[in-house]
């Protein structure tokens, strides 16, 4: 009974919580707004992470253990029936059905890597949202409320939305629906006479496999939410943060080489935040993203007609998610290196004669930000075009099958 209450008082918590950063979010930092995804990621106890006065991981006990078991197997489950159902209908169905069930192989496959991975790295998480929590209130713009930039302000509102409408959107599907994917377990214990076609049956049944269904969209929501949001997105901001704070005190005072001392901090911060993304799980990743746009387009263009309205709503918040990643997420990654460069530039020309040898070898071994991609590789300018011809691609490729 206690919990259960204590459930409910974090429940209206986390409500209000929302709905103030909702409707004020100019006026929120990033942290507030990072705070918000968080607990709403983190009300399934799928990650070994909770969140508090700070970042803590959880103590290790039965109950959070079954939680993580249980949503590692759901998503198991789901590849699993996924796969069999290719298997045994590969030769007598139509390409597009084909790529529309391919499409939810990769998004499977891809949360439960985040998933294993997340429980493997959860004390690297912890410190690195903890710490880029404490450099957001230090280097944070004195007198200024409204630092936010504009764009994170809309990704978070898109993540808002991804982690409540497409869980209920597929809840509703599979209910309706029994025989159309992402409804696998369904598909496998009800009678389908045809892939699109209803089949009478035991509404009971059909109610608790849904509840099934939408609990692992909940799941894929808050593990992309929370891997591309808030370990990948928010240490980026917070790193741009601190190198224009240095800027501005390059560019408002004599040259001091002290202020320069802060850069070494950020160098430490972005290592630490590459370390966090094992690799080649960011390579990994985005190479799913892109393969789950350029199918989730083939569908919308192709076979809209074909299945249920809830499920032309969620690939299409899937695809707006995407292109949003692979356009303006991927192009945001890149900007550490870009505004890093510009900053040691504006360093070296307004370095005095009278630089010490040594300060004069610290700002030689200044260098450049970058967020890692896997195998020596990093975002730059040219990325996110790279990537994006890469799924149009793909796309093609598809429509031309």
């Amino acid at each position: 009974m206690f919990h259960l209450k204590e459930s409910v008082v974090k429940s209206k918590s986390l409500f209000v919580n929302v709905m103030s950063q909702l409707f004020d979010p100019v006026n929120a930092s990033y942290s507030s707004l990072v705070r918000v995804l968080a607990a709403t990621s983190l009300r399934t106890h799928a990650f070994t992470v909770k969140l508090g006065g700070k970042y803590e991981v959880l103590k290790v006990s039965k109950r959070v253990t079954f939680a993580q078991v249980v949503a590692l197997l759901a998503v198991l489950l789901h590849l699993i029936l996924a796969l069999g159902w290719v298997k045994i209908n590969w030769s007598k169905t139509k390409s597009w059905q084909l790529i529309l069930v391919s499409s939810f192989l990769v998004i499977f496959i891809g949360t439960a890597a985040g998933l294993f991975v997340l429980g493997l790295i959860r004390e690297e998480v912890v410190f690195l949202l903890n710490m880029a929590e404490l450099l957001e209130r230090t280097y944070l713009p004195k007198g200024s409320h409204r630092y936010v930039r504009r764009y994170f302000i809309v990704i978070w509102i898109l993540a808002i939305i991804t982690m409540t409408i497409n869980p209920a959107a597929v809840c509703f599907s599979a209910f309706a629906k029994p025989c159309t994917p992402p409804a696998f377990i369904s598909m496998a214990l009800v009678r389908c006479a045809m892939w699109v076609e209803e089949e009478p049956g035991d509404n009971m049944l059909k109610g608790i496999l849904s509840i099934m269904t939408g609990y692992m969209a909940a799941i894929i929501a808050n593990v992309a939410v929370f891997g591309f949001i808030i370990l990948l997105l928010y240490p980026v901001e917070v790193q741009l943060l601190v190198t224009n704070w240095i800027t501005r005190k390059l560019e408002s005072e004599t040259f001091k080489p002290k202020i320069l001392l802060q850069y070494r901090i950020l160098q430490l911060f972005s290592r630490l935040h590459n370390n966090v993304w094992i690799d080649p799980i960011i390579s990994i990743q985005i190479g799913g993203i892109s393969l789950v746009e350029s199918t989730s387009l083939y569908v919308l263009i192709t076979s809209r007609d074909q299945v249920t309205l809830s499920i032309v709503g969620m690939f299409a918040i899937i695809t707006i998610d995407c292109v949003i990643v692979l356009l303006c997420f991927i192009k945001i990654l890149s900007y550490p290196f870009t505004k890093s460069v510009d900053l040691l530039e504006l360093a070296r020309r307004g370095k005095s004669n009278k630089m010490s040898r040594w300060e004069d070898k610290f700002l030689k071994s200044c260098t450049p930000l970058k967020v890692g991609m896997g195998n020596g590789a990093f975002f730059d300018r040219l990325t996110s075009l790279v990537i994006s011809k890469w799924s149009t691609d793909n796309l093609i490729t598809f429509l031309f099958m």
